[in-house]
């Protein structure tokens, strides 16, 4: 693996590179707060990844009606660039996009396999030893929304446990996931050993601790919220102490935080929207005023939730874990 292939995993083989500007919005960061550059920590992270973004690149015919194999290529190189910038857009697979961040920033290299595999072959096998298969009908879908790469591995992944209704566009109940399935995956596709906290009625906080723990210990935590917890609850919404800010990452200078907003009251019967856990867990202790504050991300973006630790408590319904 050499830096030739690190350069393949960030921008294509033009007649000039340059390492800084091709850094300029990698997320997590490699250049130092002196702007200094490893090339060798560059390597240790892009070049596997770039070695088999080549090999997928110089591929042949794809198993997919309405994929492109140059299209994937951009999309995947978007990705290992900087994972935060997954987006669900208007579908309701959440669950799928909350493991590809994980999968995208925890194992770069399996994800562009696990692409290559998908548009050569129509499956694709995880480090936990299981095989997904995309079927024949999900393989000869016309183009959805959301960039193709994204597609490939989200629809898959979902669709194989969809028992009654097959995944079309992604959205409605074709595009829920249950949290023993968010388990499951994180098993599969990380090879984390799974836990699954429920929390729907009591222990929240201790939930978020160990999620914390977790994340402490070189793992990951998936939360599923109600929704209404990131979303601006405007002027009319005032019933729980909950605030949210949000920011793209890598964080501009400064800090690049949006406004301060209030969370939508939580009134969602049915919780359906899952979040990655980034850290920054604390002011558990719900006898606490205000103490509460966490980092995720969802949508694309960075968020900062701050507030009372029993008011984030009403709008926290799952914790699920990864650990080594």
């Amino acid at each position: 693996m050499t830096l030739k292939d690190a350069r393949f995993a960030l921008t294509d083989d033009g007649p000039e590179w340059s390492v800084r500007q091709s850094l300029a919005n990698v997320w997590p960061r490699l250049i130092g707060n002196e702007g200094r550059i490893s090339t060798r920590a560059v390597t240790q992270r892009f070049a596997g990844p770039g070695r088999e973004l080549r090999k997928l690149a110089s591929g042949g015919a794809v198993r997919w009606a309405h994929m492109s194999r140059a299209t994937v290529v951009r999309n995947a190189r978007k990705r290992l660039r900087n994972p935060s910038t997954f987006k669900q857009d208007s579908t309701d697979l959440c669950g799928p996009f909350a493991l590809l961040f994980e999968f995208a920033r925890r194992e770069p290299t399996r994800y562009v396999k696990a692409l290559a595999e998908l548009l050569d072959h129509g499956t694709f096998s995880t480090i936990g030893g299981h095989t997904f298969v995309a079927e024949d009908d999900l393989r000869a879908l016309p183009a959805v929304a959301i960039p193709q790469a994204d597609w490939l591995l989200a629809a898959t992944i979902r669709d194989e446990e969809n028992l009654i209704q097959d995944v079309e566009d992604g959205e409605g109940w074709e595009g829920f996931t249950w949290p023993t399935e968010i388990v499951a995956w994180i098993e599969q596709l990380l090879g984390l050993r799974g836990t699954l906290h429920n929390v729907y009625h009591t222990g929240e906080m201790e939930a978020m601790r160990a999620a914390q723990r977790a994340i402490d210990a070189g793992g990951v935590a998936i939360v599923l919220i109600d929704s209404d917890m990131i979303h601006d609850g405007g002027t009319t919404h005032r019933e729980s102490p909950v605030w949210w800010q949000r920011r793209n990452l890598p964080a501009a200078a400064g800090s690049g935080w949006g406004a301060r907003k209030h969370a939508q009251d939580d009134n969602d019967a049915i919780p359906g929207h899952y979040i990655v856990l980034l850290g920054g867990v604390r002011g558990t202790d719900e006898d606490e005023s205000l103490d509460f504050s966490m980092r995720a991300w969802s949508f694309g973006f960075e968020y900062e939730v701050t507030g009372s630790a029993e008011g984030a408590a009403e709008y926290i319904y799952w914790v699920l874990t990864g650990e080594p």
